[in-house]
């Protein structure tokens, strides 16, 4: 992440900052934690709680790309399905608030969709419900065996078969978001229902199980929620390729900087 309180004692534009390689950007580092906040520090010793403004599902996509660099193909797989999930819960959550949900009717109907097949169903109809269509479920159904044997059979995929499932699943994905969101900055929401679907930064920074943010950031990743010029545009292959290029700016090893 970039170290905000080195940027700023650099004086730099906004403009500036936006343009400086990413390879001389001042860095700060720590772990992700779930909930979003993550304890980081940079070079010169300035510590943050640095809040990640991005949607779980597309966290768990970075993450899954990043194990396909890895050679860890079964985990890519794992969190490919998952951000799957994860997204089809935000799609439908997302319906919920443009049909003006109030938050507590949200929060119990969402206590339904951690079961699969009910969320499943409550995707289809929402998608039928937003598109006038009927999804079409045959792209992602055909890597159901792999799926399933790789959960609960112990298989190992290849990589070919896990950068197949990643070009399939950020197709579909892209697809949706444009469904939703012709412009990136439709995206942009400060309801109750929406950030429930972020991590703890889209809570402005507030306080959540006890570790409050002092920094709130976006950065570019494999869907590219964050980036306005890219939006629903790319491929899996040309992304990893990317991601794969990058990853040691944004993805130290072992939290070195």
């Amino acid at each position: 992440m970039p170290c905000i309180p080195c940027l700023d004692a650099m004086g730099l534009s906004d403009q500036q900052r936006h343009e400086m390689p990413v390879e001389l950007m001042p860095k700060t580092v720590g772990d992700l934690l779930d909930g979003g906040v993550s304890d980081t520090r940079c070079e010169q010793g300035h510590e943050e709680k640095f809040a990640i403004n991005l949607p779980l599902f597309e966290i768990m996509f970075e993450a899954s790309s990043l194990a396909i660099l890895d050679s860890y193909q079964r985990e890519a797989v794992l969190g490919l399905t998952t951000s799957i999930e994860c997204f089809r819960e935000f799609y439908v959550c997302e319906v919920l608030r443009r049909l003006s949900v109030d938050t507590d009717t949200y929060a119990e109907a969402r206590k339904g969709f951690k079961l699969a097949e009910r969320q499943m169903g409550a995707f289809l109809a929402c998608h039928a419900l937003v598109m006038k269509k009927a999804f079409d479920t045959r792209p992602l159904d055909r890597f159901a065996k792999l799926r399933n044997d790789v959960a609960h059979e112990g298989r190992i995929p290849t990589r070919d078969e896990a950068i197949d499932y990643g070009r399939v699943a950020l197709a579909e994905l892209h697809g949706l978001l444009l469904g939703l969101f012709p412009s990136p900055y439709e995206f942009t929401s400060t309801s109750d229902i929406f950030r429930a679907h972020m991590t703890a930064a889209s809570r402005v920074a507030g306080v959540l199980g006890g570790r409050k943010a002092t920094s709130l950031g976006m950065m570019p990743t494999m869907i590219g929620f964050g980036a306005p010029s890219t939006w629903g545009q790319g491929t899996f292959d040309g992304r990893l390729k990317v991601l794969a290029k990058h990853r040691q700016s944004f993805y130290p090893v072992g939290g070195e900087q």
